[in-house]
């Protein structure tokens, strides 16, 4: 199974909203816990 350059752009071009909304949902949640943490570190040092 030979796959030219044509049809590979192709499907890339396809699935790139795909790609990007599990990257912004990934993002998304990574700001989340990274927030969570900072303000558990905040909340720890103010006990």
């Amino acid at each position: 199974m030979s796959i030219d350059l044509a049809t590979l752009f192709f499907l890339l071009q396809l699935l790139q909203p795909v790609f990007g909304g599990v990257t912004s949902i990934v993002g998304v949640a990574l700001q989340l816990l990274f927030l969570g943490l900072d303000l558990g570190t905040y909340f720890l040092g103010f006990l």
